[in-house]
């Protein structure tokens, strides 16, 4: 039995099925990053101005644009990250918490992040 890798939707590389190789493909698709193709809302802003996965590596004091990809993308899987888990489901969850409920008055990357994880900890409960 073969496993076939797709990157960006394009097959990729061909392996050999075994359970260990099985086991290695769970666990990075558990850890899964967020992806633009991922992503449910259309309205993004693309530009590369404030691209956060190449410039930071955590949420600071920069202003938050919750209609921009990149920074959309950053708050989810660095969010994600912190919990110890990334799904592309727990992705989806946070990008509809971002756009649904994601107070006006939260400004920063830092602030966003911080009430993220006191949504999160108020819907786990």
């Amino acid at each position: 039995m073969y496993l076939i890798c797709f990157r960006n939707g394009i097959p990729a590389c061909l392996l050999s099925y075994s359970p260990a190789l099985s086991q290695r493909v769970y666990h990075h698709y558990k850890d899964a990053m967020i992806l633009k193709e991922h992503l449910r809302k259309t309205y993004y802003n693309w530009t590369i101005g404030l691209n956060h996965s190449t410039q930071n590596n955590e949420p600071d004091r920069r202003i938050f644009d919750r209609f921009n990809g990149f920074q959309v993308l950053f708050i989810i899987n660095y969010f994600g990250k912190s919990l110890g888990k990334q799904t592309v489901s727990d992705g989806l969850k946070i990008e509809e918490l971002i756009s649904a409920q994601l107070p006006l008055e939260v400004k920063s990357e830092l602030s966003v992040f911080n009430w993220l994880r006191g949504i999160y900890l108020y819907y786990s409960n």
